[in-house]
């Protein structure tokens, strides 16, 4: 099988197509999207059969990381020397998916055998925030069929370092498709941070009463009934708010208290939550909770206060990867050593650095389950994405 040959040409532009970038240098934003100026490439000699592999596309993705106006890489070999490689949504929130689409200048899919294979590389910021998702293994490199692109198969997943408190930060995708002729085409797509923090202690809500459920000190003290407080006993409903925030909800962990309250959403006097009352608090959320939990949790003494850690086991933080590889929020039961008490903290990805974590007791020194929260998970509940 033939292929053409690639090379970088920089020259003025004549012909241009849209890629729904951003604003790069070089990248001219028309009408809410972006043009990429490209030049066509005179014909080069075929090469001797080959499949153009991932050090070759690190040249491309090299060559193309330095934008500027009148610098392209040219893929030669056919009428459609370039295809868009277009990224929707063109901006997703960290822990979501966008979808590759590659189509012509018109925005029509091209036309090309199902089995013609397409290579898709991420840039550096891109293995950063996230990894392709395709029939292969997940990377920064992802092989698979014309077919199963055209089918949505190729996603993008925002999955790596949480970019929180920073603007949409950009993302490129190349790619190489492999018939008769090689084309080659790139696009971008802007990750944003999603998942809101909330602290249990805010004072918006720290005072508000947790459901019905009693303080068996303070009511003796007062002589009156009393209950907990969302400060001291609500870090599972407020795990449970941030992943509805997260889910495009508008709530906090106080409007959830109270709808929780009068909807079923707590576990009688016992203070535990209903894990899955968030699924009715808002049917139009991206995220659904899962039916069982992993894990048999922190065991207790027959007080029921006191922690028995002797005859608690951990779970494997390993066996979170694949629901945080596919998106999903965990709810993961820790044993806080500040309070000898269990205590939940929501997990959002897995990266370099360990388990990334939002507590909702906002230890400042807190933000992965190292340290004080080491070998410390006894058991998790996963928040799906729909």
């Amino acid at each position: 099988m033939k292929r053409g040959a690639w090379r970088a040409v920089k020259e003025s532009p004549v012909r241009e197509f849209n890629s729904r970038t951003a604003e790069a240098p070089g990248i001219q934003s028309v009408a809410g999207q972006s043009k990429m100026i490209v030049k066509e490439a005179k014909p080069v000699p075929d090469s001797a059969p080959h499949r153009l592999q991932s050090s070759a596309l690190e040249a491309v993705m090299k060559a193309m990381s330095s934008w500027c106006p009148i610098s392209e890489v040219v893929v030669k070999g056919s009428p459609l020397d370039h295809f868009l490689v277009t990224v929707e949504p063109d901006t997703i929130v960290h822990g979501d998916t966008a979808t590759v689409h590659v189509q012509d200048s018109d925005n029509e899919d091209i036309e090309l055998d199902g089995e013609t294979l397409l290579n898709a590389l991420l840039d550096a910021a891109g293995q950063t925030y996230g990894k392709l998702i395709g029939a292969a293994l997940p990377g920064p490199l992802v092989e698979m069929s014309y077919e199963e692109v055209k089918a949505g198969k190729l996603r993008y997943v925002a999955n790596g370092d949480d970019p929180t408190g920073l603007p949409a930060q950009q993302v490129k995708i190349s790619v190489v498709l492999s018939d008769d002729e090689t084309k080659e085409g790139i696009g971008t797509v802007a990750v944003k941070a999603s998942i809101e923090k909330f602290c249990q202690n805010n004072p918006d809500w720290a005072g508000a009463d947790y459901d019905k459920y009693v303080d068996p000190v303070e009511t003796k003290k007062q002589g009156k009934t009393v209950y907990y407080k969302i400060a001291r006993k609500g870090c599972a409903l407020t795990c449970m708010a941030m992943v509805a925030k997260a889910g495009g909800t508008n709530v906090n962990p106080g409007s959830l208290n109270e709808w929780m309250t009068s909807n079923h959403g707590f576990r009688g006097t016992e203070g535990g939550v209903v894990w899955g009352a968030i699924d009715g608090f808002d049917s139009d959320s991206k995220y659904k909770s899962s039916p069982t939990f992993q894990g048999s949790g922190l065991q207790f003494h027959d007080d029921r206060k006191t922690v028995d850690l002797e005859n608690s086991s951990t779970v494997s933080l390993s066996s979170m990867d694949p629901f945080l590889e596919k998106g999903a929020l965990i709810a993961a039961e820790v044993y806080n050593p500040s309070t000898k008490n269990a205590h939940w903290v929501l997990v959002v990805r897995k990266s370099s650095n360990g388990y990334g974590i939002l507590d909702p007791g906002c230890y400042q020194d807190r933000t992965t389950l190292g340290g004080e929260y080491a070998n410390s998970v006894y058991k998790f509940m996963v928040y799906h994405r729909k």
